[in-house]
């Protein structure tokens, strides 16, 4: 995102993998960010892709709390909580339909923004317009091998750009969007002509494991009607 924006600012990404709404509060994570909190600061917050293996965590429960929890603290901070819709995963059917498991999670999102009177980013709807319009194997390219969730550099580039637009939208008099920047456009075939990566190892913590499942569609669907208590 910083290469799509200009202007006298830093940008601190304390995301770690396979975390939810509850551990990122849990395990420390929120508590460094609080600390490091500043009066006039803008802190992003997306969660989503791992909440809803968790049926506690599902979008009408914890997950919308935990969220609104977030966008107060911060407020009480003096910094400028924006909430984040979660970007849309490259799954699709056997019939050629688009699967979006995470709309859910991204309407509790904006509901919970409306609600506190929070500015919210729809990363979820632009991503899942993009995946759509270029079809499952083109949107790939976006993607690292084996797997629809986690974007690759073209990615980054595709929706950091978006959500620079957005963010120099909602703050004209701190940021501006950088105009002229290149395009990444991934070459046919990218991971043919490189050749797939290898999976992640995994040392069993919970984090892992739910990082993991983002590479298999059966583990997720599995792990997803199980939290839905199908």
């Amino acid at each position: 995102m910083p290469a799509f924006l200009k202007g006298n600012f830093a940008v601190e990404n304390q995301a770690h993998c396979g975390l939810t709404t509850e551990s990122f509060r849990d395990e420390g994570h929120f508590a460094i960010v609080k600390r490091r909190i500043r009066k006039g600061d803008i802190v992003l917050f997306q969660f989503g892709h791992n909440d809803q293996k968790l049926s506690h965590l599902l979008a009408d429960r914890e997950y919308r709390e935990n969220l609104r929890r977030f966008a107060r603290e911060t407020r009480e901070a003096g910094a400028y909580p924006v909430l984040v819709t979660p970007l849309g995963r490259n799954i699709w059917d056997g019939d050629g339909r688009y699967l979006d498991f995470l709309d859910e999670h991204a309407r509790a999102v904006c509901r919970v923004a409306e609600e506190e009177d929070v500015p919210w980013i729809d990363l979820h709807g632009f991503s899942v317009d993009f995946i759509r319009k270029n079809g499952m194997g083109y949107s790939r390219s976006f993607f690292h091998p084996e797997d629809y969730t986690h974007t690759n550099e073209y990615g980054a580039c595709v929706f950091g750009e978006y959500m620079a637009g957005r963010m120099s939208e909602l703050f004209p008099g701190i940021l501006k969007a950088r105009k002229g920047v290149a395009d990444f456009v991934p070459p046919d075939g990218l991971w043919e002509k490189l050749g797939l990566g290898g999976r992640r190892t995994d040392s069993g913590s919970q984090r892992e494991q739910f990082d993991n499942m983002e590479k298999s569609t059966a583990e997720l669907l599995r792990v997803l009607r199980k939290a839905k208590g199908g």
